[in-house]
C-alpha cells in the first residue's frame, strides 16, 4: 500500500494565464496540483463543483468576470469579494477553504489586506514560500490531520476507482467518527459512499455494467451477490460471476454493509446508533483499504 502524501488542489484566480501555467508547472514537483480560472465568477464555478480544492490564491488585482475580462477592466477588490463568497461556500458545503493573495502589486495593495489576508509576492523569482504556506495551512486543518490519519484509506480515490468527488463522502464519516456523532442521519454518508463504490467497480470493469438501473444506480442486492462470489441471475435470465477470488471476510464485510446501511432507514434522523455507526464505519474502512491492490491486480 502506497504511503506517498496526498497531493494538495488549489485553485488560482489570476488574470494571466502564462502565469498560471507557470506557477502549476513547478508546484507539480511540491505535489500541489493546481487549476486555474482568469476571473473571479468562472473561479467561484470551479471552486462550487469541485470539492478536491482545498486552497486559493487569488490575484491581488483580477477580471471580476467574463465580460469584464473581455473590456481588460481588472479590480482591485477582487480578494475581499471572493473572500466572502469562499467562507460562504465553507458554510454551506461544509468545507475548510483556506486563502491567500499573491500578488505583483504589494506595495500598492498592502494596506487593503491587512490583517485579512496573508500576502505574497508575485515577482519574487521564487514561489517557495508561497508553497511552503499552502502546505502548512492544508497540513494543519482538521481536514488535513484526518487524511493524513487514514491516509490508505483515500487511495481508492487517488487512483480513480471511485470518483474523486466523492471523496467528502469519506471525510463525513471520518469527521463523525472523530466528534462521535453516532446519529442515525449520518449514515447516509455511508450510504452514498458503498454505493460509490459499487459504480467505481462497475467503471473498472469488475461488476457488469448492467447492474446499473435505469436511473443510472447501482442495483446493490445484485453488486452483493456478485462480490460474494455467487452467481447473479438478473431479469433477462443472464447469469454472472466475478472472475477472481474475493476473501471470505471480505464477501461478509460487502453483505454486512449493504444490508446494515439499508435496514434502519425507518429509524428517526437522531436516534443514536453508536455501536452499527462504528462497525460500519470501520469495516468500510477495510473495504476500502482492500479495494485497490484488487484492482490493481485484477483489471489494470
Amino acid at each position: 500500500m502506497s504511503k506517498k502524501e496526498q497531493p494538495i488542489n488549489v485553485l488560482i484566480i489570476d488574470d494571466k494565464q502564462d502565469y498560471c501555467d507557470a506557477l502549476a508547472g513547478s508546484a507539480r514537483a511540491e505535489r500541489i496540483l493546481i487549476k486555474s480560472a482568469t476571473n473571479l465568477e468562472d473561479g467561484i464555478e470551479i471552486l462550487k463543483n469541485n470539492r478536491k480544492i482545498e486552497f486559493v490564491i487569488l490575484d491581488g488585482k483580477c477580471f471580476a468576470n467574463a465580460d469584464k475580462e473581455l473590456t481588460g477592466a481588472t479590480s482591485n477588490n477582487i480578494p475581499h469579494r471572493a473572500k466572502s463568497l469562499i467562507d460562504q461556500i465553507n458554510v454551506e458545503q461544509n468545507r475548510e477553504i483556506n486563502y491567500c493573495v499573491n500578488t505583483g502589486f504589494v506595495d500598492d495593495l498592502q494596506e487593503s489586506f491587512e490583517d485579512i489576508f496573508i500576502v505574497f509576492d508575485k515577482d519574487k523569482k521564487s514561489s517557495e514560500d508561497l508553497y511552503s504556506y499552502i502546505k502548512h495551512e492544508v497540513g494543519n486543518s482538521p481536514s488535513g490531520k484526518l487524511k493524513r490519519k487514514y491516509l490508505e484509506c483515500f487511495e481508492v480515490f487517488d487512483e480513480g476507482i471511485i470518483d474523486d468527488q466523492k471523496e467528502h463522502l469519506l471525510m463525513d464519516v471520518l469527521e463523525c467518527l472523530e466528534k462521535s456523532d453516532f446519529r442515525k442521519k449520518n449514515f447516509s454518508s455511508l450510504r452514498d459512499l458503498l454505493e460509490a463504490l459499487f459504480i467505481g467497480l462497475i467503471n473498472e470493469g469488475c461488476i457488469p455494467n448492467d447492474f446499473l438501473t435505469s436511473r443510472g444506480n447501482p442495483n446493490q442486492e445484485w453488486c452483493t451477490i456478485f462480490l460474494e462470489e455467487r452467481d447473479t441471475k438478473l431479469p433477462d435470465n443472464s447469469i454472472h460471476r466475478i472472475a477472481y477470488s474475493v476473501p471470505k471476510h471480505i464477501r461478509s464485510i460487502v453483505r454486512k454493509l449493504k444490508e446494515s446501511l439499508n435496514e434502519n432507514l425507518h429509524l428517526g434522523e437522531n436516534e443514536i446508533m453508536k455501536y452499527e455507526y462504528l462497525s460500519n464505519t470501520y469495516i468500510m474502512l477495510e473495504l476500502l483499504n482492500w479495494i485497490p491492490q484488487f484492482v490493481r491486480t485484477n483489471y489494470r
